[in-house]
Order: C-alpha cells, then structure tokens, then sequence
C-alpha cells in the first residue's frame, strides 16, 4: 500500500491531507469537550450534523466546480479559507460567543465540502489505474491515523492550553496544507461537454447527469454502499455519550474529555486496520462487493456488543472491530465506482455519493439524539442502531446482486492481484 508513495504528485496530495485532517481532530476534540449541561443528546448529535449537513446542501455545486476549476487551484483557495474560519473560532470562543462557533463549523464543512469533490477527483491523476485500491486504502488508512494521534494528542493539550490552543494548530494546518500543494501537478481538466449553469445546480440536473453516467456504468450500487450504512450516524452520535454516561469519574476514573477521546481514538484504529484486512480477499471488483457486504455485519455485531460492555477497554475493543467494517465499505465502494467512471464526472459523482451518505448520518444521528434525551436507554438504541445496520447491509448485498446481473463485476480484475 505503501508504495504509492514512490509517485511524487501522489506524495504532495497525502502530504496535504494528513497535516489537515490531523488538524481536524484536534478541533474537534476542542469543540466537544466545550460541551456540557442539558440536552445532551441533541448537542452532540447537532455538531456531528453541522458537520455533515453542508455537503448535502454543497454538494449539487462542489461536484460540477471540481469537475470543470483546476482542482489544485479549488483545494488550495479551500485551505486558505478554512484556515480563516477556524481562526475565528478563537475570537468567538475567547469572547464567550461558543454558539457562533458551531455556526463557523458549519462553514469549515462547507468549504471542505470542494476541498474534498477536487482531492477525491485528483487522486486517479497521481497513480496508474492498477494502483488506485492502494491510493484510497492509504488515504483511508491516513484518515484514520489522523483521527488516532489526534484524538490522542488533544486530551494531553487541552489538559495544558485549553481548545483555544487547539484551534490555532487546526488552523495552521491547512496553511501547512496549502503548501505542500503549491507544487502539485495535475493534467489540466478536461474541457466539459457542458457549460456551467448555475440553473443546472439548482435543478440538480448535474448531479442526474453524474446518476446516468453511473448507470451506464454498472456503479450506482457502489455509491449508494455508503448510504445504506448511514446508520453509522447513530453509532458515532453515541460515542460522547456513552464516554459521559458508562466511562467518567465514576467507571474507569477518567475523566469525560478522556473517554471520548479514546473511544474516537478506537474509532481510528478500526478505520486504519479495515482495508487492510479486507485486501485479504482480493483486489478485483468481484471480490470489493464481497467484502462490502460482509463489513456491514461486522460493523453491526461490533456496536450491537458495545451495548453490554462495562469496561472502557472492553469498548475500546469492540469499536475497533466495527469500524474495521466501516472502513472497509468507505474503501472498497469507492475503489469500484473510480474504476468506472470517466474522470469529467469524478467530482460529481463524489458529491453525489457523499449527499446521501450524509443526509442518512445526519438523519440516525439527530434520531439517537432526541430519543436520548427523551429517556430511551443508550443499551437500547445501540442493539436498535445495529440491527437496523444489518438489515440494511443485507438489503444493500441482495440489491447490488441484482444489479449486476447485466453488467458482471468477475471480469474486472487489478491487473496482477487475484
């Protein structure tokens, strides 16, 4: 997986996203230990949202500029003003204005909303098409990886600074992002067969053009993989919560911002080792749609014996073990539908993709949330919250086998793997 690295405009594009996004969890970390008080339930669940919520509204437009805007130019003006944002977090949270910060994530996720539709259409530009699974099991992987140290890194500097401290690294970040990507090449981006119309965006007719386009290709299950593990929403809506209710002073003797952090330190570990494991049983098409449908039963059993766990370790275990299933639908879903698909319709696609996945997070979420704090036992909504993900991968493995009656995925393989 490693040996991607060797391409040199690959190297700069992962460079990027692993100062960032370890930037990201720091931020994070810093916002959710601001939490506290009633209502739990709906706070927690109504940050996860703010921070999916913009790509479903972005997304119609994010596709079709990535798509036709020099994708390292619409990553780097991203970081810039991600960077700004961020920034003004500070003042807010300094000023006592910490509503006005979840009004800023909001638009740190909008403006990651392009960043994202432009990296994702870059990458096949950086490695050969045998390579690709790598490129995005790595990519995963550094997300991942991200989401481990930095978790883990912003219990030690909010115990020392505050999260005013870790703004000002989570802003810095994308400034150190927006450098490594001054220099990275990419092949100019093909001219449109279309012309941009905003009327087109609002209409959604891009996005039904990146949906037929799919279906010419035999990939729209791939991309609606995602969607039906929407579920997943619910799953990390409770993991603040379980950290404050079952693993504070009273259980493990940590205190909440601790908990949480290990148990989304779990989180990364899982989502880091997946495709790792996964790549065990192939590369090729065929084999990625096995894998997929077998992960949405790991990841439920993981978080459905969750429920019964008393020990903060015992749940730090079992969250490994479901988000190596989570993992593994992210990578392997989005290795088939980038295989397929003709680069102009890379950043549509994405969006396209990424609207459903979050409409569905935000939607289990916002549910576990309200039921929370409506008295429904966390135990309860975890074993719900699983079953519903079980059933839904199995609806998703019987729809893809249909789907591939006329277009047979055994025929696609990566050259040289089994």
């Amino acid at each position: 997986m490693f040996s991607v690295l060797r391409h040199a405009q690959f190297r700069r594009l992962w460079s990027a996203q692993i100062v960032s996004q370890l930037g990201d969890w720091l931020g994070r970390m810093a916002v959710l230990s601001m939490i506290d008080g009633a209502n739990l339930g709906m706070w927690f669940a109504l940050e996860m949202a703010l921070r999916l919520l913009p790509t479903a509204f972005l997304g119609p437009l994010a596709g079709p500029v990535a798509d036709r805007m020099a994708r390292r130019k619409l990553m780097i003006l991203a970081d810039v003003a991600r960077a700004a944002t961020v920034f003004g977090m500070v003042f807010a949270f300094s000023a006592g204005h910490q509503n006005l910060v979840f009004v800023l994530i909001a638009v740190q996720m909008g403006l990651g909303t392009f960043f994202d539709a432009a990296r994702t259409g870059a990458i096949p530009s950086t490695v050969p098409k045998d390579e690709l699974h790598a490129a995005y099991a790595l990519s995963a992987a550094t997300w991942s990886t991200s989401l481990a140290l930095g978790t883990g890194l912003s219990y030690v500097l909010l115990e020392l600074f505050g999260p005013e401290v870790l703004f000002w690294i989570d802003g810095g970040t994308y400034l150190v992002s927006a450098l490594f990507l001054i220099g990275l090449q990419l092949p100019p981006v093909p001219v449109h067969p279309e012309a941009f119309r905003w009327k087109d965006v609002v209409l959604l007719k891009e996005l039904r053009r990146a949906w037929d386009h799919l279906g010419e290709r035999g990939a729209r299950a791939a991309i609606s993989a995602k969607w039906y593990w929407g579920g997943a929403g619910g799953f990390l809506a409770a993991i603040p919560l379980l950290a404050r209710e079952r693993f504070d002073d009273g259980g493990d003797e940590l205190n909440p911002a601790s908990a949480i952090s290990l148990l989304y330190m779990a989180r990364g570990i899982g989502t880091g080792v997946g495709p790792w494991v996964a790549r065990a049983l192939g590369t090729s098409d065929a084999a990625l749609w096995r894998a997929t449908g077998i992960a949405f039963t790991v990841a439920a059993i993981g978080y459905g014996c969750v429920a019964a766990a008393t020990s903060l370790w015992v749940a730090f275990v079992l969250i490994v073990v479901a988000h190596m299933g989570g993992s593994t639908i992210w990578v392997s879903a989005a290795t088939i539908w980038q295989r397929r698909i003709d680069d102009p319709f890379r950043g549509r696609v994405h969006s396209l993709e990424f609207i459903g996945m979050t409409l569905a997070f935000t939607a289990s979420g916002l549910i576990l949330g309200l039921a929370y704090d409506a008295g429904v036992s966390l135990n309860v909504l975890l074993i719900g919250l699983a079953l519903f993900v079980l059933f839904a991968g199995q609806t998703w493995s019987r729809r893809s086998r249909a789907s591939l009656s006329g277009a047979p995925l055994t025929g696609i393989e990566t050259p040289g793997r089994a």
